[in-house]
């Protein structure tokens, strides 16, 4: 009925009771029907109803001819669904007002077919109606409606030769009553009315929730049909029938729920939401999805609508991050963005060595111990260089600094401070070392001596250099070799230090002498002068000898010349002595000077006395005087010629003289000149003439010259030869009147040209020097490197310089210097100093990356390769040349840390590393690749070139995002599956569609194998081939889809052993095709009837009649037949059907009562006792399992059973606290009717009917009933039986306790097997106040064995 439902409660307010051929309705406001009262002949009616709804309410309703009743009420509450029927004989006459009256109860002790909720915990309401004829009644027609707890309805067959073309009506069965009927007259014959019976009366699903029963209205008693789910609402289908009493009977499961939306649309989810495990949503609920813990975003709902799509966009999840932290020394870089959760490795901050560590992203904040980081020690970039001492940067590491600084004598220029990169290489200097050089030696007074050639100690000279001071030209001395220092703490000495180091300030200068002059010694004849043996710079005097006179004074100059104004030096004349003066002596001694000769003789006589004079110096007195050189005495020459006067006529003059050959200058014959004849002279030699002998005598004869010439020969001069420097002449031995040629020898440039000189009378050259100049001498070729001959340029002849050790080299102490002389020839002559190369200290850089020991001693002028430190480095070597500066010239290698070889471990595809040119000393790290998981780890390159450390263990990645939610059609492999690998999601077994392929990509994403997202494959269901079987029927005769379940029971009147409902479900085939499944071989057999007429009617002919088939019927004995046997029909309802005879009860019948108790166990006692629908249950139970049996078959009239509740215990679990089941006793009476004489016989049927009802048979019976209620989670259990009673009493007379029938013995309970053996445990009871166990303790050590029953008997 519209609007009843589970619970509901109507305010009824007013309402109307209508009354037509269907029964009597109560109509709530709108028309919609409230109750089915009960069923109605066609006749006309009028009656008074009386109905109290609830304790306090009452109404009262008048019927009218009409069939319409007017009914009204105050407002009444009824919870449930209850229907209370009373029934009215269309046959009988009734007054004009017929009273009947519903009394509503709380707990009802007399029941009539009455329906209510299954709910346990709703409170019911039991009417128990009345009716009371006013009149003598007449026979009533008595419809038998079916308990609503009977076998699953089916259609009545119809039974044409008594029933015609009309549905005959069930047989009605009397109202349940619990008073004793009292004897009468025998009621008239109930014809069968003939009306089609249509079930209106839904009430059974009421108790249905979402359920659509449109398929059920109009249905007409034996149709079938299944309420379905409502639109929205997915769950199975159910199968109903209309039954004879306008009631349906069958099962739904009750499962309708909303439908599900399509698991196909709901959203994928990104990244970072994981997906709760759910059932898909129903329409109209939603789910609230946030990002995981782990990221961040707001929440989103996604909805379920109507149409069964998903509604709703999933969170737009950012993974939280932990900010990286600013550290020095650590490297936090693959730390950036690091996920919560995860981990990453923080490394040392290049520049630094050490392992990593692992950080764990917490919260926000990465923890973790940072790595133990070693700062690393630069390998190059120094500065080095001539002069450059960078040794204070040896080895130090990155971010220390060093300071550069230039060695003695050098000036900085530039930045001298280095930093250590982190890339090992030095920066920041740009520090160079220029030599210094050194002042003017000069500059010292002390070394500013005229006889000191500071030579090369000028201004200028670079440190380092040597240079020779030494004395001047025309001095000699030990030279002073210096160097040229540079030094700071040397200016003062002009930066010159001597070979000890010794400022130039404090050594001894040399001592110098001068050199002897050998040029321009005066030779003067007549002169004498302390010239010889003087030295540069000293003068000497040039003074007369006796005899002479003049003087002149000369300075020996450098270049070894005497030079100075050469003094004249006069002789003196001597006098004629007065022997030479007497006359008749003649002589040539007239103004002789000194050291001249001259002659005399006599101009008469015989004896000329030709003698020899000298003007020479008288020792005694000084005085120039004319020496007689031979004994002759002059004075006795006569005076005059002994033959007379000469004749004066011819003289002999120039002519004479040039005719007698005297005119030669070797002669003296001035004395012949100007005689006249027969005078006689003497011709000598002439001044520069040496004669051998004596004069010779000539007399002039007639003009002639007469006489022999003396023998006169030229003396050499010997006085003022040509004597300059580099003078050279060929006047040794040129004798008087001769001349010879004075040039520049050797060794001399002649700035002139050749000069004569003569050799003069006196014995004195005279002439003029040839302007000379020295030559310079040429430059030693064949000197090696190791010697410094700058001191040699420009020396001319003559001249000395001195060789050194040239820069790099050093002289041995013995032979510091050599000695040279520019020879005339040009060459220089002399002594080489003893050079070695002297080894480079400075200039050699100092990396530790580099490899130096082949520089070690290398020395001036030699190379050396410097290379980089193997295996730890690697780079081209370089050559370094010491320089003669004592410093190493030329590039370093550009050393780096030797590369460690990658191993070909390290190129897996599960491994990344950023090993590639790691160098000798550092790290790298190994991790896992992209889409790959595994802990990190650190390699180190050996010395060895070799990269050690662990291979980390990688796994690719599991995808765990992507997948869309799959409903079940589909199937998935993608579980575990990691990147790169491939997984399907295919349509499930019992489902058609493509199979999606899927691709675990990066960051655990899965995608379509195009690289798109992905989409469930649309799977549809495939259907399953129809299935019916002999005698069946239900929903499997239709197509059914994969995993949908069916209904296939019996046909009407069909029955099966087993369950008469068997579900069939659309299951797939190991190959992949669909078929129904379940218990198809349901053998549905016709049902025989258990439900037999009243017991006034003989039916010992419908004993084992089954559906369908036909029996006699007749009276009993207690009853008359009026008219003729019937024939019934057994129909589907296990009912016989079809008009009974006319049977009136005998006056002497006895009525026969059997009594009893069952116990039940419950789950609750109340629910259960206020329940009527499962009280007539366990009342069919009853029923069946007393007519199952041998003794009883058909003696149990259903109508006149009545069952109660007597009383109930409810059972604990002491040890738990949980409350068990409850055992409710259960009271029930069976009557009969039985003719006078056959009431023992009668009620020993009955009696042993009912004592063969058993433990076991009562069960199943019970459960059966219980099931065929719909409610197949309720289980109802019989503990025992207890033994009924009977008696026997007269209709009209007393009642009377007949013959006890013989009580058979209770078929025993099955004893489980093995017998139990009985243990005495000892146990702790507590109770409370009340005297209420509210625990009972085992010991511990009591164990039982599973199977063994345990049962305890507690005495109080």
């Amino acid at each position: 009925a519209d609007g009843i439902g589970e619970n509901a409660r109507f305010n009824l307010g007013t309402c109307s009771i209508e009354q037509s051929a269907a029964g009597v309705v109560v109509l709530g406001a709108g028309n919609k029907i409230i109750r089915l009262m009960s069923l109605l002949s066609t006749s006309t009616t009028t009656s008074t109803v009386t109905s109290s709804l609830t304790e306090s309410t009452s109404a009262t309703a008048t019927a009218t001819p009409t069939s319409t009743m007017s009914y009204s009420s105050s407002t009444s509450t009824a919870t449930g669904t209850n229907t209370s029927s009373t029934r009215t004989s269309p046959t009988s006459s009734l007054p004009a007002t017929t009273t009947a009256t519903a009394t509503a109860t709380t707990a009802a002790t007399t029941m009539t077919t009455t329906t209510m909720s299954t709910t346990m915990t709703t409170t019911t309401t039991t009417f128990t109606a009345t009716t009371t004829p006013v009149s003598t009644p007449t026979p009533a027609p008595t419809n038998v409606p079916t308990p609503p707890h009977m076998p699953t309805p089916v259609p009545t067959p119809s039974i044409p030769d008594q029933c015609g073309d009309e549905i005959c009506s069930p047989i009605p069965l009397p109202s349940s009553t619990t008073t004793t009927t009292t004897r009468k007259s025998a009621p008239a014959p109930q014809p069968t009315p003939s009306q089609v019976v249509v079930c209106r009366d839904q009430s059974v699903f009421s108790q249905l929730q979402n359920v659509d029963t449109s398929d059920c209205k109009g249905k007409r008693q034996g149709e079938t049909c299944s309420p379905v789910c409502m639109t929205g609402f997915t769950g199975s289908q159910g199968i109903f029938t209309c039954t004879s009493d306008g009631r349906f009977a069958g099962s739904h499961p009750n499962d309708c729920q909303r439908a599900k939306c399509s698991a196909t649309t709901f959203p994928s989810m990104g990244r970072g939401v994981t997906v709760p495990d759910f059932d898909d949503l129903r329409i109209g609920e939603n789910i609230t999805l946030s990002c995981d813990p782990a990221y961040q975003s707001n929440s989103s709902t996604i909805f379920c609508r109507a149409d069964l799509q998903y509604e709703g966009r999933p969170p737009m999840c950012t993974a939280k991050t932990c900010a990286t932290p600013n550290i020095a020394m650590y490297d936090y870089t693959r730390c950036s963005g690091v996920e919560w959760g995860k981990s990453c490795p923080v490394l040392c901050q290049p520049g630094y060595t050490g392992k990593f560590e692992k950080f764990t992203c917490e919260n926000g904040n990465l923890k973790g111990t940072p790595p133990n980081c070693t700062a690393r020690p630069c390998f190059r970039g120094a500065p080095f260089g001539p002069g450059i001492d960078s040794s204070t940067c040896a080895g130090l590491a990155f971010k220390e600094t060093c300071d550069s600084r230039c060695d003695r004598g050098f000036e900085a220029k530039g930045e001298d401070t280095s930093t250590c990169t982190a890339t090992g290489v030095f920066t920041g200097a740009s520090l160079t070392c220029t030599p210094r050089t050194c002042g003017n030696l000069e500059a010292l007074p002390k070394w500013n001596v005229s006889s000191i050639d500071t030579g090369r100690c000028f201004a200028g000279l670079i440190r380092g250099r040597k240079c020779v001071a030494k004395c001047t030209r025309g001095f000699r001395g030990t030279p002073k070799v210096l160097t040229c220092d540079a030094a700071t703490n040397t200016l003062s000495a002009e930066g010159y230090v001597d070979s000890n180091g010794s400022l130039a300030t404090a050594v001894d200068i040399p001592v110098c002498t001068g050199k002897e002059c050998k040029y321009g010694i005066p030779r003067i004849r007549g002169a004498q002068s302390d010239c010889s043996g003087k030295t540069t710079g000293e003068s000497c005097t040039i003074t007369a000898k006796p005899g002479y006179t003049g003087s002149g004074t000369l300075t020996c100059n450098a270049n070894g010349v005497l030079q100075g104004t050469r003094p004249t030096i006069t002789p003196a004349t001597c006098s004629l002595t007065s022997e030479l003066s007497q006359k008749g002596v003649g002589s040539t001694c007239s103004s002789k000077s000194t050291g001249t000769f001259c002659w005399a003789w006599c101009d008469y006589g015989s004896d000329p006395k030709i003698t020899k004079f000298e003007c020479a110096v008288n020792a005694a007195t000084n005085n120039t005087e004319l020496k007689k050189l031979t004994t002759n005495d002059l004075s006795a020459c006569p005076t005059s010629s002994s033959g007379g006067r000469r004749l004066q006529s011819s003289t002999c003059g120039t002519s004479a003289i040039t005719a007698a050959g005297l005119s030669a200058a070797k002669y003296s014959a001035s004395a012949c000149l100007n005689k006249v004849n027969g005078e006689r002279c003497v011709v000598g030699c002439a001044d520069g003439y040496t004669i051998t002998g004596t004069a010779s005598l000539y007399t002039c004869q007639s003009g002639s010259l007469t006489g022999t010439a003396p023998t006169c020969a030229a003396i050499a001069c010997t006085y003022n030869v040509p004597n300059g420097l580099g003078v050279s002449h060929d006047c040794n031995g040129v004798g008087t009147d001769s001349s010879c040629t004075a040039t520049c020898g050797e060794g001399y440039e002649n700035k002139g040209s050749n000069q004569t000189w003569t050799c003069g009378k006196d014995g004195s050259f005279s002439g003029t020097n040839p302007t000379c100049e020295a030559s310079q001498c040429r430059k030693i070729s064949s000197l090696s490197s190791s010697f410094d001959d700058s001191g040699c340029t420009n020396v001319t002849t003559g001249g000395t310089c001195y060789i050194t050790c040239a820069a790099g080299y050093e002289a041995s102490a013995s032979a510091a210097l050599g000695t040279q002389t520019c020879l005339s020839s040009g060459n220089f002559n002399g002594s080489l100093p003893t050079c070695v190369p002297k080894a480079c200290t400075g200039g050699l850089p100092t990396a530790i990356s580099l490899n130096t020991s082949g520089c070690t001693g290398t020395a001036t002028g030699e190379s050396c390769d410097v290379s980089c430190k193997a295996p730890t480095y690697s780079g081209i070597p370089s050559t370094l040349t010491c320089q003669a500066s004592g410093y190493f010239s030329g590039q370093a290698p550009m050393c780096t840390p030797a590369k460690c070889t990658v191993p070909a471990s390290l190129s897996d595809i599960s491994l990344k590393h950023n090993c590639d040119g790691t160098g000798v000393g550092s790290t790298c790290l190994v991790t896992c690749a992209d889409n790959y998981e595994g802990d990190p780890e650190s390699w180190e390159c050996k010395s060895n070139v070799m990269l050690s450390g662990a291979t980390p263990t990688c796994k690719k990645i599991a995808c765990d995002y992507g997948i869309p939610r799959l409903s079940t059609q589909v199937n998935s492999n993608c579980t575990n599956v990691v990147f790169g690998a491939s997984c399907s999601l295919s349509c499930a077994s019992g489902y058609t569609g493509a199979v999606g392929e899927v691709v675990c990509g990066s960051n655990k994403q899965f995608q379509s194998s195009s690289g798109t997202a992905v989409l469930a494959p649309v799977c549809t269901a495939k259907s399953c081939a129809p299935f019916s079987t002999n005698n069946t029927s239900g929903t499997c005769q239709s197509g059914i889809g994969f995993g949908q379940s069916c209904l296939m029971n019996c046909k009407p009147g069909y029955q099966s052993p087993g369950d008469p409902t068997v579900t069939m479900k659309c299951e797939a085939n190991a190959d992949g095709s669909v078929e129904l499944k379940g218990n198809n071989n349901i053998a549905c057999s016709p049902i025989p009837c258990n439900i037999f007429p009243e017991s006034k009617y003989d039916s010992t002919h419908c004993i084992g009649k089954s559906y369908s088939e036909t029996c006699t019927v007749s009276c009993s004995a207690a009853y008359t037949l009026t008219g003729d046997p019937t024939s019934l029909m057994c129909d589907a309802n296990q009912m016989f059907v079809g008009r009974t005879p006319n049977c009136t009860i005998k006056t002497d019948s006895y009525e026969i009562e059997v009594s009893g108790t069952v116990d039940l166990t419950v789950d609750n006692k109340a629910a259960f006792c206020t329940d009527p629908t499962l009280l007539n249950a366990v009342k069919m139970a009853l029923v069946i399992s007393a007519n199952s049996g041998s003794q009883g078959a058909g003696i149990v009239d259903y109508n006149l059973v009545t069952v109660e509740c007597a009383s109930n215990r409810r059972l604990h679990d002491f040890s738990t606290g949980r409350r068990l089941q409850e055992i409710v006793k259960l009271a029930y009476t069976m009557k009969t009717f039985a003719a006078t004489g056959q009431e023992n016989s009668q009620g020993s049927m009955l009696l042993s009917a009912v004592s063969s009802i058993t433990q076991q048979s009562l069960t199943a019976n019970v459960n059966a009933e219980v099931q065929k209620l719909g409610m197949p989670n309720l289980s109802i259990g019989v503990s025992s039986i207890a033994a009924p009673t009977s008696r026997a009493k007269g209709v009209s007379a007393k009642d009377f306790v007949a013959t006890p029938f013989p009580t058979p013995s209770p078929t025993p309970l099955p004893s489980p097997s093995p017998a139990p053996v009985p243990v005495q445990v000892p146990v702790t009871a507590r109770a409370d106040d009340n005297g209420a166990i509210s625990k009972i303790s085992c010991p511990k050590a009591t164990l039982l064995t599973a199977g063994v029953a345990l049962v305890m008997q507690i005495t109080m």
